[in-house]
């Protein structure tokens, strides 16, 4: 009689339910893996955004100058901004309320707003958004006769500064050192080929913005009413995903 074989080609239950946990597991990891990846690049991004934001509240040297402003309307009409608004955001309160767009006006990429004749010596509020100083080009001056570069935000609303590497050290340039295109985007260097240049400016496109209200101690929001406290939103947008938003309490003065 012969004998049962101890191995055949039959697949067991346990070697089934083996495999379906193998499979499982790799489906599982097929599926996490891309949100693990996502979010990694998330934390990354959003750490990248901390680091900018925290290099441009440097760069600003007093609360004061973030909106939203004070000043009193002079006799001459005109006040200046500190930054270039974002176009549509400029508001103008007084005594609380927001005063007709027919009593003010301002152009587009300039700082300056022009009021009426019935405002001059009274106190506003004006409240507006600042684009991201998030576009920096760092550029080698061509040796070709327009000794010209490119930016890639265009159209440029306004070349904030540009500055010329020199050794470790960073050279701010005069308006007479250069010449700028900001429609077409590109800026002439007639002296200055071969040399790297840094040029920070605001770009037609709006990739991030920072807002602003007064706040009270304990971060009661009083947009209109002046208290020693600001209360800043930094929103920076993102293709395809919901915008992220920092918040940051600073002491106006």
């Amino acid at each position: 009689m012969r004998q049962p074989s101890r191995f055949h080609s039959g697949i067991t239950l346990i070697e089934v339910m083996i495999a379906i946990a193998i499979f499982a597991i790799f489906l599982i990891s097929f599926w996490e893996a891309p949100r693990a990846f996502h979010e990694f690049l998330e934390q990354s991004q959003n750490q990248k955004v901390c680091l900018m934001a925290k290099q441009a509240l440097l760069r600003i040297r007093s609360a004061s100058n973030l909106p939203p402003e004070i000043f009193r309307v002079p006799a001459d009409k005109s006040v200046y901004l500190s930054h270039v608004p974002v176009p549509g955001s400029v508001r103008v309160y007084f005594n609380g309320h927001k005063i007709k767009t027919q009593d003010f006006s301002y152009e587009i990429g300039g700082r300056q707003i022009r009021f009426s004749s019935s405002m001059i010596g009274k106190t506003v509020v004006v409240n507006y958004a600042v684009p991201f100083l998030d576009w920096e080009k760092i550029a080698v001056v061509p040796f070709k006769k327009s000794h010209r570069i490119y930016l890639k935000n265009i159209p440029v609303l306004r070349v904030v500064s540009i500055e010329r590497a020199e050794g470790n050290r960073l050279r701010e340039l005069s308006p007479r050192q250069y010449q700028v295109n900001l429609k077409k985007g590109f800026i002439d260097f007639p002296y200055l080929g071969g040399k790297v240049v840094v040029v920070h400016y605001y770009g037609g496109k709006i990739n991030g913005y920072l807002s602003g209200a007064f706040t009270s101690a304990n971060l009661e929001v009083k947009t209109f009413v002046p208290t020693p406290w600001k209360f800043l939103q930094l929103r920076i947008i993102r293709k395809g995903g919901k915008d992220w938003i920092k918040f940051f309490t600073v002491k106006r003065s």
